[in-house]
């Protein structure tokens, strides 16, 4: 299911992001992109209606497919996990993970949606990447849109989508530790790619001074091998990111390797440094023009088929 453009939309705490993203002649171009501060949660109502009115209005302008969008929820609202499980497990999977989500989350059997990704398959083991969301969380979004008249194709992650417009734009290298640092207020996200895939994820709060220090601290912490982290090549995003961000970084810890993300295969007018701040809200319609890597979607089971009978189309 390839689509020629489609229309992301990022829910994060305070802003909603919104990407459209066009394919053509093997090439991808970010069209246009708003970042629009909202309401506060506690206004909800009034959030809502100001959410959609921005929707509606950024689809009327450009004349957008309202069957042709993918939203990112917040990852403050969900339970990720690495897991190990016998090789034997494979061939009926979902089931053997719907059954155990009480075993790696607090939540009971039937209160979640889930996805996973196998990260490696080895004679015996399989290594999982897992996410978890109450059916409540997914629930809210999918019912805000369709008052709208719309049914994403995807729920995913800011950092899953960053993961694979990271991955598209072929910033991994195989011998390469490579970390992706999001810095967006009120919270930091850092993964750590090893060996071309996920090897770790953390997502915690995001102090309003000393930031960087924060961050090398937790780099350092992260089980990086000495070796390793002076080689690291780093790269931060993020609506807080900015260039004397990379320069602070630099001044403060062994690695010398912080950099802006790749985004070489993005056409796009805009300056650099104002598409680093949207990198993972980029990433999120991505994943209706180009093969994910990381092919990992929070929308319930039975609404993947509608998805599936459009990509027909």
């Amino acid at each position: 299911m390839i689509f020629d453009s489609c229309l992301g939309i990022d829910f994060k705490q305070n802003y909603l992001v919104l990407t459209f993203l066009k394919r053509s002649f093997g090439r991808i171009r970010l069209v246009d992109y708003r970042i629009h501060p909202i309401l506060p949660e506690n206004q909800k109502e009034e959030r809502q209606s100001q959410v959609t009115s921005l929707i509606n209005g950024f689809i009327s302008k450009h004349q957008i497919s309202r069957e042709r969008i993918s939203i990112s929820i917040p990852r403050e609202r969900v339970v990720v996990r690495f897991i190990k499980l016998p090789i034997a497990t494979k061939e009926n999977l979902r089931k053997v993970l719907e059954y155990e989500t009480p075993k790696y989350t607090p939540f009971e059997r039937g209160e979640v949606y889930f996805d996973y990704h196998i990260l490696k398959e080895e004679k015996e083991w399989l290594d999982l990447f897992m996410v978890f969301v109450r059916k409540a969380e997914v629930d809210y979004y999918l019912f805000l849109l369709k008052k709208i008249g719309i049914q994403p194709i995807s729920i995913q992650l800011p950092f899953t989508a960053a993961l694979n417009l990271f991955f598209y734009n072929e910033g991994r290298k195989e011998k390469e530790v490579s970390a992706l640092i999001d810095v967006s207020a009120p919270f930091l996200e850092i993964n750590l790619i090893q060996e071309q895939r996920l090897k770790e994820t953390f997502h915690l709060s995001l102090p309003s001074e000393e930031k960087e220090l924060r961050i090398t601290s937790i780099l350092q912490k992260s089980g990086l091998k000495d070796e390793s982290f002076s080689k690291a090549v780093v790269f931060v995003y993020g609506l807080d990111f900015d260039d004397q961000m990379l320069a602070r970084l630099k001044e403060i810890t062994q690695i010398k390797n912080f950099l802006p993300p790749p985004l070489n295969r993005i056409e796009a007018g805009q300056k650099a440094s104002e598409l680093q701040q949207i990198y993972s809200s980029i990433g999120t319609p991505l994943w209706g023009l180009a093969k994910p890597n990381i092919d990992l979607n929070l929308l319930p089971f039975e609404m993947r088929k509608k998805v599936r009978q459009i990509g027909k189309d």
